[in-house]
């Protein structure tokens, strides 16, 4: 089972004043199994997202697959106030287990599972459009070539999907 104390963390971190607006982003690769989780998990959030006032231009959800370079103006012209990315991220765990990842991780290159240069994103965002920006990480089982998505992590995209769908609208 998740252990939910990254969601405790996430809508601390969401916590501010009125008027935000929540960018989520999910990345990563559909070809090579597990790191597709960021982009189904995104997937499956607007699936599940309410679709009344309770979100409507509060809550809005990218698709960046691996190039979230080419979705920077998409995502300006959102003006966010906070930016949750979705991604697959090795920190060492079992698969599927989710985290929030501490953007200091990314700039040094240990988790991100892409060559993405993550960090750079970061600090366009925040610089550009001050917004903060807080990556959920899924741990892959296997990141091999390939349309396969292993049963943990699956699990941990229905899982993850379905308490940013209940939660996040919460906070607004």
């Amino acid at each position: 089972m998740i252990n939910p104390a990254w969601l405790d963390k996430l809508l601390e971190e969401l916590k501010g004043p009125k008027g935000k607006h929540i960018v989520v982003v999910g990345i990563g690769n559909t070809m090579k199994n597990d790191d597709a989780a960021g982009v189904l998990t995104a997937q499956s959030l607007m699936e599940k997202l309410p679709k009344d006032a309770t979100v409507a231009g509060k809550i809005d959800v990218v698709i960046a697959e691996d190039v979230l370079e080419n979705n920077t103006g998409k995502i300006r012209k959102l003006n966010p106030t906070h930016i949750v990315i979705l991604d697959s991220c090795y920190w060492g765990e079992k698969p599927g287990a989710v985290a929030l990842v501490d953007n200091s991780k990314i700039e040094e290159g240990d988790v991100s599972t892409h060559h993405l240069p993550l960090s750079m994103a970061i600090k366009f965002f925040e610089q550009t459009m001050n917004a903060k920006v807080i990556i959920v990480g899924i741990e892959p089982q296997s990141l091999e070539q390939g349309e396969i998505v292993s049963p943990l992590v699956k699990q941990a995209i229905v899982t993850v999907s379905g308490l940013l769908a209940d939660n996040l609208p919460s906070i607004f």
